[in-house]
Parts: C-alpha cells; sequence; structure tokens
C-alpha cells in the first residue's frame, strides 16, 4: 500500500527518453528494471509502452508524438480563441451606451423639475380667479 503522506508529491515519471531507449533494448539493467517496476505498478505506463512497442520503427514514434503535440496545440489555441471571442471587445460602445442612457434620465429629470416649478408659478386657473371674486 502506498504511503498516504507522499500522495500530493509528484512521482518518478519516466522521461521520453528511457521509454524509446527501453523499447530499443539500450537502457542499462538497472535503469531497464526501473522501467519495468514502473510499468508493473502503473497500468498506464505498461498500456503506453505495450502500445508504442507495436511501432516498428523509433522514427514512426517520434512522428506520431509530434503528430499528437500538433494536435494538442490546435485544440488549446483554439480554445484560448473562443473564450477570447466571448469577451467583450468593444467595452467602448458599451460605456458609451450607459452614459448616453444616464445622461438622458438626467435630462428628463430637469425636464420635469423645470415643469413642475413653472406650474407652480403661473396664476391658478380662470375658474378658481372667477370663484375667489364672487366670494369676496
Amino acid at each position: 500500500m502506498q504511503n498516504l503522506d507522499d500522495i500530493l508529491k509528484p512521482d518518478e515519471e519516466l522521461t521520453e527518453e528511457q521509454i524509446l531507449k527501453y523499447l530499443e533494448g539500450a537502457l542499462p539493467p538497472p535503469e531497464q528494471h526501473t522501467v519495468e517496476a514502473e510499468m508493473a505498478n502503473s497500468a498506464f505506463t505498461n498500456d503506453a509502452i505495450e502500445g508504442l512497442s507495436q511501432f516498428g520503427n523509433k522514427q514512426h514514434i517520434l512522428n506520431y508524438v509530434e503528430q499528437l503535440n500538433r494536435q494538442l496545440q490546435k485544440q488549446t489555441s483554439s480554445k484560448k480563441e473562443r473564450r477570447n471571442k466571448r469577451k467583450l471587445k468593444e467595452m467602448d460602445w458599451i460605456i458609451i451606451s450607459v452614459i448616453s442612457i444616464l445622461l438622458l434620465c438626467l435630462l428628463a429629470f430637469a425636464v420635469v423639475k423645470m415643469y413642475n416649478l413653472s406650474k407652480n408659478k403661473r396664476p391658478h386657473s380662470t375658474t378658481s380667479i372667477a370663484y375667489q371674486r364672487s366670494t369676496t
């Protein structure tokens, strides 16, 4: 059973060079034993090395790895582009719109306020004046 204190520490991973040398049979016995121990401990590593051993030529493996890296870079760059497209690039139009709406609201408030002030300064309607004259 694994030590639970080491759960967050990175494992010793095999390098690409070690895997390629193992597949060629060019690793010294102690390193070969390390690779085989890693294969026994990790099903992922075991499957990877078994899959790579089906390639007949080292150059085919390198070409395949390069192709996978290009595809991965293309996928991650397209995700970044989509994320950037979602952002509001034309923030200027939003700011101008908000300021315009605020100015229109302020103008409407000023017009209503002036209308109310002018309404209060006007003399009362003619019917109320006539009523006042008749009562006096």
